[in-house]
C-alpha cells in the first residue's frame, strides 16, 4: 500500500473495520496526540483509521488519507496543530457553496459510502453543536450513523467535561508570554494590559491571571466598572510601581457592542480590541500604560504533558467504547474519570465560569479585581 491512499483506491484496499477521524473547527495543541493514539490502538485491533482533511469539508468531498505508521510517529505528541488540518470556513462541495443542511446530508452519505463503523469527531462547543445536527440528519434519513466526540478547544468551554484538550497548553504558552511582558512593565514602571483569547468564556484569562499575579482579571462572566478598576490599579501601582490587567477577548469596553461578521448564513461575533481601549483610557487617567494582544500564539507551543496524555486517554477510550457498540456520545473528563454523555442528553454544548468556580474563589481570596457578578 502507498503511504497515502485516496478515494476509490483506498476503498478497495482493506477489509478492516473502518473508523473516520476529523479535526473540526479551530486548531489547538493535542490534536496530533489524538491522531497518534487512535492509530496506535487501531493498528493492534484490525481497525483502519481514515483521516478526513480540513474538517467537515474533507468528509463532504471525500478528501482523506489512510493513516499509517509513516506519519503517525511519536513526534506527533510534541506538535501543535493537526496533520489533518482544521476547517472553519463555509462548506463547499466540488467548489460550490452548499447549505449547512446539505453539508450534513453529504457527511452522512460519505459515512455510508466509505462503509465507516464510526466517526471520531474532534471539536469544540461549536463543532459539538454541528455534530448534533449531523446525527439528527442521519436519523431523519433513517441511516446508520455512529459518532463519538472528543472535546478540544483552547477556550475550555465545552460542556460535560472538566477540561478540553488544548486548554492546558494554551494557558502555559500564554503564561510564559505574560511573564516576559511583566519584566518590561516592571522595569519601566508601567501598567500592562494583556488581552487573551477564550471567546465567550473567561477560563484562559482567569488561569493566566492567577499564574502571573495579575491585579485585575476581566472576564465575560463578570461586569466591571472603570472607576473601580482604576482604583484597584492605582493601589497596586502605589505598592509595587507597576500593575497588570488580564482581559479576555470577549469583554467589551464600557459596554460597547462588538461587530458581527456575516459569512453566508453564519454570523460570528468579532471579539477583541478591549485591551487597547483600556490602555488608552488609563493613559487619559494619568497612567503610563501599554497593551499587548497575545493572539494565535496561544493555539500553538509544544503540547503540554497534560494535553498529550488527556488526548491519548480519550482516544483510546473512544475506540474501546466503539468495540462495545457505544453510539453517539461526547467523551469528557470528570476528576480523573473519563465520562460519556449521550447526545440525547446534551442540552447545552458550551459552558462558562460560575461564581463558585474554585479559581474564581482563589482570585477573590487573593484580592484580585474581578468585577461584579452579572445579574
Amino acid at each position: 500500500m502507498n503511504q497515502f491512499a485516496y478515494g476509490k483506491e483506498a476503498e478497495n484496499q482493506s477489509n478492516k473495520i473502518r473508523v473516520g477521524v476529523v479535526t473540526s473547527g479551530g486548531d489547538c495543541s493535542g490534536l496530533n496526540s489524538i491522531i497518534y493514539a487512535l492509530y496506535k490502538y487501531a493498528s493492534q485491533h484490525n481497525i483502519e483509521i481514515i483521516g478526513f482533511k480540513r474538517g467537515q469539508q474533507g468528509i463532504i468531498n471525500k478528501d482523506y488519507i489512510i493513516l499509517t505508521n509513516n506519519e503517525c510517529t511519536p513526534m506527533l505528541l510534541n506538535q501543535s496543530g493537526s496533520i489533518l488540518k482544521c476547517g472553519t470556513k463555509g462548506m463547499t462541495k466540488n467548489g460550490k457553496i452548499i447549505t449547512p443542511d446539505e453539508a450534513n446530508t453529504e457527511i452522512v452519505k460519505t459515512y455510508k459510502e466509505l462503509n465507516l463503523s464510526a466517526l471520531v469527531f474532534v471539536g469544540g462547543n461549536g463543532s459539538t453543536k454541528i455534530l448534533k445536527k449531523i446525527i439528527n440528519k442521519a436519523n431523519d434519513l433513517n441511516m446508520n450513523f455512529n459518532a463519538i466526540a472528543l472535546p478540544k478547544t483552547i477556550d475550555n468551554d465545552v460542556a460535560n467535561t472538566d477540561n478540553a484538550i488544548g486548554f492546558d497548553t494554551a494557558i502555559e504558552t500564554a503564561t510564559r508570554e505574560v511573564s516576559d511582558f511583566i519584566s518590561t512593565i516592571e522595569t519601566h514602571e508601567r501598567v500592562g494590559v494583556v488581552e487573551v483569547m477564550g471567546r465567550a468564556a473567561g477560563y484562559i484569562a482567569l488561569h493566566v491571571g492567577l499564574a502571573t499575579g495579575a491585579d485585575a482579571i476581566l472576564i465575560p462572566e463578570r461586569d466591571y466598572d472603570l472607576n473601580a478598576l482604576c482604583e484597584k490599579i492605582q493601589n497596586a501601582y502605589n505598592e509595587k510601581k507597576y500593575a497588570l490587567i488580564i482581559v479576555s477577548e470577549a469583554v467589551p469596553f464600557a459596554n460597547e457592542a462588538f461587530d458581527v461578521k456575516q459569512s453566508g448564513d453564519m454570523a460570528r461575533v468579532q471579539y477583541g480590541g478591549t485591551a487597547k481601549k483600556i490602555s488608552n483610557y488609563l493613559k487619559n487617567r494619568g497612567f503610563e500604560a501599554k497593551s499587548l494582544v497575545l493572539g494565535h500564539t496561544q493555539r500553538a507551543g509544544i503540547t503540554s504533558v497534560y494535553d498529550r496524555n488527556l488526548a491519548q486517554a480519550l482516544a483510546i477510550k473512544c475506540l474501546k467504547l466503539l468495540s462495545n457498540n457505544q453510539k453517539n456520545v461526547l467523551l469528557g473528563i470528570s476528576g480523573n474519570e473519563i465520562i460519556a454523555t449521550s447526545f440525547d442528553e446534551i442540552k447545552n454544548t458550551s459552558r462558562a465560569l460560575t461564581p463558585d468556580d474554585t479559581m474564581i474563589k482563589t482570585a477573590e481570596g487573593l484580592g484580585i479585581y474581578l468585577g461584579d457578578i452579572k445579574e
